[in-house]
């Protein structure tokens, strides 16, 4: 904010193109802040709903263990289940344009935000017969 006002001060003493226009500007970072509290409200639901799944698999987990050393009288080989972990792992992310698109890998390692899209194809006449979009990177 004191930059804000320095950068004012500076615009108002001299004739600036390139000043900015204060009031818009704080707009637009008071928007921008709201907009992050949303995504870190989206992000922390997810991270629950996540957590609920991963919760539920590591109990049915867990109880098939039991059941299967309570049959057989003797612990099991192999690890146990590790217990899911509460809240936002630090890779989750969302976008603030369009929330519905993920992240995906691009031919040469690079990435992409967007989504997997297959067409089929009747070749003698080239008309599109049947269509799917996925937010699935996968598409084997």
């Amino acid at each position: 904010m004191e930059m804000l006002l320095k950068q004012s001060e500076v615009a108002n003493n001299k004739d600036n193109k390139d000043a900015i226009d204060i009031p818009a500007e704080i707009k637009r970072r008071e928007e921008r802040l709201a907009k992050i509290s949303e995504i870190k409200e989206e992000i922390e639901q997810r991270a629950q709903a996540r957590y609920e799944n991963e919760k539920a698999e590591y109990d049915a987990k867990m109880k098939e263990r039991a059941t299967k050393e309570a049959e057989r009288g003797r612990k099991l080989g192999g690890r146990k289940a590790v217990a899911p972990e509460h809240g936002p792992k630090p890779k989750d992310q969302v976008n603030f344009t369009d929330g519905d698109s993920r992240i995906m890998p691009k031919s040469g390692g690079n990435f992409v935000q967007g989504y997997n899209a297959q067409a089929s194809v009747d070749q003698p006449t080239m008309i599109i017969v049947g269509q799917l979009m996925t937010q699935n990177t996968n598409d084997k």
